[in-house]
């Protein structure tokens, strides 16, 4: 299959997987929109689509406009909510997202940093998806572990002020990827 036809492929998975859900044979939710091409549902062009949604979804950090507080009944934004779905599916590709340094909004719902970057949403999602709360902690090199004890959640803006620890930050990600995440 020519790479033309493959990316027309993930396109109209991607669009039919925008829809109101209707599970598939294959188990993921696909329901095409009246008009749409009709794709045959197989678990490699399945696959495909996830691939471009997750790549597509990276692609889309800078556009998440606050992460959800503690109020159950609060919209979640879409693109964050769309991410947290996908769950660990996603980790690839946000671990690779950890070194853009592409100025955003801060999304978190505390005091605002004022260099946050793409990169630190990266980092904030992966955390969240580990499901491990003291992740932030452990992926810190032991001055700023104890740093931690007194500035929280700042001793991480302090450590990745110099760019190259997020390199650093990334290496230790795919290592705890590789430990923790099973491939399917």
């Amino acid at each position: 299959m020519s790479s033309f036809c493959t990316y027309l492929l993930c396109c109209a998975l991607l669009l039919t997987s925008c829809t109101a859900p209707a599970k598939s044979e294959v188990g993921r939710d696909f329901r095409p929109s009246p008009g749409a091409p009709s794709v045959a549902v197989t678990p490699e062009n399945e696959l495909a689509g996830r691939l471009m949604e997750s790549t597509e979804l990276c692609k889309q950090l800078a556009d998440i406009k606050q992460f959800p507080g503690r109020d159950p009944s609060e919209r979640q934004d879409p693109v964050y909510a769309s991410i947290m779905a996908q769950g660990k599916s996603m980790m690839p590709c946000l671990v690779e997202e950890i070194t853009n340094e592409t100025p955003m909004h801060d999304p978190r719902q505390a005091p605002v940093w004022q260099h946050y970057k793409v990169g630190d949403t990266a980092v904030f999602l992966l955390a969240r998806i580990s499901e491990n709360s003291d992740v932030l902690k452990e992926m810190l090199p032991p001055a700023y572990r104890e740093e931690w004890k007194t500035n929280g959640v700042y001793a991480y803006f302090n450590y990745v002020s110099d760019s190259r620890n997020r390199k650093e930050l990334q290496k230790w990600w795919r290592n705890w990827t590789k430990k923790n995440v099973k491939s399917k």
